[in-house]
């Protein structure tokens, strides 16, 4: 489910309106939106984490970085 920064952050509001509770701002959301998809419950707790860890809803970007490792053999 790909969201943009403004509606995480209005998910971020949800949850503070429903106590940090997750089931009710999935309940919350549901009864707003009822054409839209909403987010499961488990999708509020990932962002409730990330954003008490954080203070920001962007995730982070993972850095790959390619490595070749050299042996003699490869000399």
């Amino acid at each position: 489910m790909n969201v943009s920064k403004e509606e995480l952050i209005k998910v971020v509001y949800i949850l503070s309106e429903s106590d940090r509770n997750c089931f009710l701002a999935s309940r919350i959301c549901k009864q707003r939106h009822p054409s839209v998809q909403h987010p499961r419950s488990e999708t509020f707790q990932n962002l409730r984490d990330l954003f008490e860890e954080t203070a920001s809803v962007e995730y982070k970007k993972k850095v790959v970085t390619n490595r070749i490792e050299t042996t003699e053999k490869n000399k």
